[in-house]
């Protein structure tokens, strides 16, 4: 679902977030989803404390942490958005190297967007075009668990 998101030790960063919901263990920031009925923390790495699920059908495994239903963790939602070529977009998946777009606006099938769904299109831009301009927003939500949340 995602990769552990560590600070780096050259910069002092952290790497980008992919679009989603999160929250912060131990300084650390993970995605943060449902395990049947119950909501949970995801990594790509053995750590410790998280459980292996075994192998998906990419061969890739994943490992989850449950969330205990009185536990504070700092939860967020992290969302990009931007313009490409003076048309609005949200970035819905990303690479180091590439992002994939998705616009509302009719205009952009003249833009070189491929229709996804009624009233949407999508396409695959390089994160160094030029016409590229992306803000990524990270807004503080409460924990979806507990007796509100559930």
């Amino acid at each position: 679902m995602g990769r552990r998101q560590r600070r780096s030790p050259e910069t002092g960063t952290a790497p980008e977030l992919a679009p989603g919901l999160y929250a912060r263990l131990d300084g650390v920031d993970y995605p943060l989803g449902h395990r049947g009925s119950t909501w949970a923390l995801w990594t790509g790495h053995q750590t410790p404390g998280f459980t292996p699920t075994g192998f998906t059908k990419h061969g890739t495994r994943r490992f989850f942490r449950t969330v205990a239903p009185d536990e504070q963790l700092e939860c967020f939602r992290v969302a990009r958005h931007g313009t490409y070529r003076d048309l609005t977009i949200e970035i819905v998946s990303s690479t180091p190297d590439q992002v994939v777009a998705v616009s509302r606006d009719p205009r952009s099938r003249d833009a070189g967007f491929s229709s996804i769904d009624r009233g949407q299109w999508s396409i695959a831009l390089r994160t160094d075009d030029p016409d590229l301009r992306v803000t990524t927003t990270r807004t503080a939500v409460p924990a979806p668990w507990g007796s509100a949340g559930s």
